[in-house]
């Protein structure tokens, strides 16, 4: 039975749930596309940081996007109702979310040529240091607001560009695609990283070795997690491949077995979406509940040991 949870959850590919294959009816899972349009709306203040390093952060604008690779820039002549994507100007047109292929954020860039000022948040300039904006690299961001929950999204680059006409003629600016399943509310007082050291064992497929591994941080439903390895095994893992994780508790003498998903590649490892937790056998789904005894499990770990700032 052990076996089959197991092989059940390594053995398919894409998204999954308890276990089973979730099946795509279109590139984007529609919800999350349209949470990430109106949370992340043209015009609202962002701050956008390469992944895992919130020490860089940027302070900017969601200037436009780019949809089907057509761009779009005026925040009154864009609005979503239901599942109707409508853009009014010069050339208007209708989009059915269903028939959206790319999605894409336009964001200013800051000039590599000239660092950035310091951001208000603490963070250090992206200005000098131009290879964190190559294609497909990796950020994250969140919108300011004021409330306690944020809404947050990880991202890829895309393009870096500089518009030679229209309203951001000479700017440059970098287009990053969203991972619209990594959308989500972050609590500024729950969704704390902790900073950790904790050994742990990742199996990666059927008949493939268990790599020997390290949860780098962790919050509730994420972990980070690194090689200490030379030719870091998880360099060739890919987004959305599931994992199981066998976790070690010396201090009960006990452990735990967490199914995840990989959102996205950072330094040295990847960061992975927690999924379901193995009781009797079965992969449970996580609730809120199984949350907190997964965090309060870990956070007895000897090797867990300071908290990171949101």
């Amino acid at each position: 039975m052990l076996k089959s949870a197991f092989d059940k959850w390594l053995g398919g590919s894409g998204k999954h749930d308890n276990g089973a294959a979730m099946e795509s009816v279109s590139r984007y899972d529609l919800q999350d596309l349209s949470a990430c349009i109106v949370n992340f709306k043209i015009g609202h203040k962002v701050s956008y940081y390469p992944a895992g390093r919130k020490d860089c952060q940027v302070e900017a604008e969601v200037l436009g996007y780019r949809i089907n690779r057509k761009v779009a820039f005026a925040r009154t002549g864009f609005e979503l109702e239901g599942n109707l994507i409508k853009i009014s100007g010069k050339t208007s047109r209708v989009i059915e979310l269903r028939d959206v292929e790319s999605f894409e954020y336009i964001l200013p860039r800051a000039d590599v040529s000239e660092p950035a000022p310091e951001s208000e948040t603490g963070g250090t300039s992206l200005g000098e240091s131009p290879d964190l904006f190559a294609v497909n690299a990796k950020f994250s961001m969140i919108r300011l607001s004021e409330g306690k929950s944020v809404p947050s999204v990880d991202m890829s680059v895309s393009r870096v560009s500089t518009f030679e006409a229209g309203p951001l003629a000479g700017r440059p600016v970098v287009f990053l695609e969203p991972n619209v399943d990594s959308f989500s509310f972050l609590d500024r007082r729950k969704y704390r990283r902790i900073k950790s050291h904790i050994p742990i064992q990742v199996k990666i497929g059927q008949g493939k070795p268990d790599l020997e591994c390290i949860i780098d941080d962790f919050s509730e439903r994420h972990f980070r997690i690194i090689s200490e390895s030379s030719g870091n095994p998880l360099e060739s893992i890919e987004v959305n491949q599931p994992l199981v994780l066998f976790i070690d508790l010396p201090e009960s003498d006990g452990h735990i077995v967490l199914n995840c998903t990989v959102m996205h590649q950072v330094a040295g490892g990847v960061v992975v979406r927690l999924r379901g937790l193995l009781r009797d056998e079965v992969f449970e789904e996580i609730t809120p509940l199984s949350e907190m005894s997964i965090k309060a499990a870990l956070l007895g770990h000897p090797s867990a040991y300071r908290v990171l700032d949101f």
